[in-house]
């Protein structure tokens, strides 16, 4: 995912080896459902009112709305892929900065590549692995 959301390298012929890019851009799909972000609030929502009767032009503006919700990830793959292969970033510039700078235009693909691209503000976590890393061998070693 992350070679997809870096575009200096993203939908280059043959880059990859045995994945096509349709698969990762499957995953990024994917992906992107388990980020939609729901706001809680102190208070419920308001209840809507109850319609007896919808008309056909609510239930279709309903069904269009459900729809642009659902193809909105496929139509900023469909953008990011005509932008990056009309014009490829240079090799020495920054992905996080091409997706700062592109923020407006992709706010799904912007936010999981700053997730991919960006690294961890703590290095705790390669500490921790790298501690039960080394208890685990001493237990091995130990136990032979």
């Amino acid at each position: 995912m992350s070679t997809y959301l870096d575009p200096r390298f993203s939908y280059v012929p043959d880059l990859l080896m045995r994945v096509r890019w349709t698969e990762i851009e499957e995953s990024i799909a994917l992906y992107s459902e388990s980020l939609i972000i729901v706001p809680t609030s102190a208070q419920p929502p308001v209840p809507k009112k109850a319609h007896v009767e919808e008309s056909s032009y609510a239930k279709f503006v309903q069904s269009k709305r459900l729809s642009v919700g659902g193809n909105s990830i496929q139509a900023e793959m469909a953008s990011y892929k005509a932008l990056v292969v009309a014009g490829r970033p240079a090799l020495d510039s920054d992905p996080v900065t091409f997706w700062r700078a592109h923020r407006e235009r992709f706010p799904l693909l912007q936010r999981i590549a700053l997730h991919f691209l960006s690294p961890t503000q703590s290095s705790a976590i390669v500490e921790r692995l790298f501690r039960w890393e080394s208890v685990y061998k001493n237990y091995v070693t130990t136990s032979l």
